[in-house]
Parts: structure tokens; C-alpha cells; sequence
């Protein structure tokens, strides 16, 4: 989804391995709720500017920022509360990646809610906030954080091109590496649900989810089933578009799936020539413009 339909500040979102960002997606098993798929949050969650602190540049103070403008009582300076966040954050996912790939996941994904929840218990036990957790508060920072440190735009003619389809009869998924907040982050952006754009319920797969992220083929099964026993839609007769050569197109292609790749953003495009398992593969259409698809499904 990020680097296809949206255009992610930091180039990318939602590698497994990256413990650079709390976009390293990942969410517990719980299901999905009528609300996250229908519509978005109500609350205007865009971050605001908050008074600069004296000697110390924003883009280094995010965290503090984000407990702040949630109304987070902070009792210890800036900078220290933003340094001990920075560490707790980073040793949560790195922890959270050890003990799933000791459990033999080979590309695990963590979710965000769960490790802002260790950092938020941390910071209490330590004294560095006042205020008591509240499931309401961790999202509300968990978005405000996301939202400023790496913003994101819809794909140029992305929304239009997803209507179209949608309207030509072809039925829409989403197998994205992606924490909670990004169907939301979509929805608002297209300004419609996913399910107003057309996408189908029990299509959408979000690495958060499953605690495993692509490449893992694992994360087209349920999807792939849904295709074959409700609509009697084979792989070969679906169509992935990605960007990314070993998270997307070899993955779709191993899973049976046709692909595309989109190229149309050059932060985003991930070749991966590197890599030993993508150097036999071609996907079987290249996108510079995500409008293509139309002309591809003979939509015009």
C-alpha cells in the first residue's frame, strides 16, 4: 500500500526489520472491527506545531511532541523524555522480533499499539508521565507520532483510478505490510472508506495482523482461499501491484498471482538487484502511472 497508493515521507513503511521508525507494523491476531474497515476516526488527528523548545530542533523532539499534544503529562525535560522513548521504542521492537523469530517466524512483524503500550508502562514506572493510560490515549499518540514523523499523501489519480475499477466490476484487496492506522491514514486522504472505494472485507490482509510481514507468501493464504471458495477467482486470475521486486512481486508470483509493478514512485521503488531470489523475476506488467491499470483491465 505505501509506495503504490500512498506516498510515504520516509520513502517506505513497514519493513519487519527496520527499528528505525514505529511504522514497523504489526498489531496481535484480535480481528478486525467494523469501525477500522467502515470509516475513519472522527477526531482531527493531523499534529499541530507545539512551542519550539529552546536549543533543540522539532524534528528531534517527535515523541515528546505527540505525548504532549495527546495532553500527556510529562514531568521530566524534552530532550530526556525524547531520548528515553527512543530507546525504549527500539529495544520493544527489537525484542518483539527475537522472540517471534524464535517461534520460527522468519519475517516478523510487530504491532505498534503493543509496543507503545511497553513504552507508555515504562515511562509510568519511571515517572516520566503522570497521566494514567487509557486505550483512547495510547491510539491518539500512536497516530500523532505516525502523522509527524512520516507524512503521507494519496498516489497522484491513486483514489480515481480505485473508484474506476471498482465501478468496471472487479472486486479489490489489500495484502500490505501496514499497522493499524493506515486504513484510517487511506480512508481519510481518498476521503471515503475502504469499503466506499470498493474494496472487499475479507480481501484485506494487514501484516499488523498476522504478526508476519511480506515477503512471507503466508500473508496471500487467507485471501487467496477467499478468492478461490467465495468467488471461484483463481490466483492466476488476480492481479498484485507493488513496488517493491521481493516484497510484492516475487511473493504475489510465488502465492500464483499476476503482477505489476509500479514504478511510478522513485523513493518508493524498491528493484532489490541484490538479492538472489528476485534475479530470475519479471513482473508481468510495469506501471509508471497507477491510472494505467484502467488501460490494463480494458477500462479504458
Amino acid at each position: 500500500m505505501y509506495g503504490t497508493l500512498l506516498i510515504s515521507g520516509s520513502g517506505e513503511v513497514g519493513s519487519a526489520a527496520d527499528t528505525k521508525h514505529p511504522t514497523d507494523k504489526g498489531v496481535p491476531p484480535s480481528g478486525q472491527s467494523e469501525t477500522q474497515f467502515d470509516a475513519p476516526p472522527q477526531q482531527d488527528l493531523r499534529p499541530q506545531e507545539l512551542p519550539p523548545q529552546q536549543g533543540l530542533p522539532q524534528q528531534d523532539l517527535l515523541f515528546f511532541q505527540a505525548f504532549s499534544k495527546a495532553e500527556v503529562q510529562i514531568t521530566i525535560p524534552a530532550s530526556s523524555f525524547n531520548e528515553l522513548c527512543t530507546k525504549l521504542y527500539t529495544e520493544a521492537i527489537q525484542q518483539t522480533h527475537r522472540d517471534l523469530k524464535s517461534r520460527g517466524n522468519t519475517y516478523p512483524e510487530v504491532d505498534i499499539l503493543e509496543i507503545w503500550h511497553s513504552i507508555w508502562k515504562t515511562l509510568t514506572q519511571r515517572e516520566a508521565v503522570s497521566t494514567t493510560l487509557t486505550a483512547y490515549k495510547l491510539i491518539q499518540v500512536a497516530f500523532l507520532y505516525e502523522l509527524s514523523s512520516n507524512p503521507t499523501w494519496p498516489m497522484p489519480k491513486a483514489c480515481k483510478t480505485l473508484r474506476t475499477i471498482s465501478q468496471g466490476g472487479y472486486s479489490l484487496g489489500i495484502v500490505s505490510n501496514a499497522q493499524f492506522y493506515t486504513p484510517y491514514i487511506f480512508s481519510v486522504l481518498c476521503d471515503e472508506s475502504l469499503a466506499a472505494l470498493g474494496f472487499d472485507r475479507q480481501a484485506l490482509v494487514w501484516s499488523y495482523q498476522l504478526k508476519e510481514a511480506k515477503p512471507s507468501v503466508q500473508l496471500f493464504s487467507s485471501v487467496l482461499s477467499y478468492y478461490h471458495t467465495d468467488k471461484t477467482i483463481y490466483p492466476e486470475e488476480i492481479l498484485y501491484v507493488g513496488n517493491d521486486m521481493l516484497n510484492d512481486i516475487h511473493t504475489a508470483a510465488s502465492a500464483g498471482c499476476k503482477t505489476a509493478l509500479f514504478a511510478g514512485d522513485q523513493r518508493s521503488l524498491r528493484m532489490r538487484k541484490e538479492n538472489s531470489l528476485v534475479q530470475s523475476d519479471r513482473a508481468d506488467a510495469i506501471l509508471t502511472d497507477i491510472s494505467q491499470l484502467k488501460h490494463i483491465l480494458v477500462l479504458g
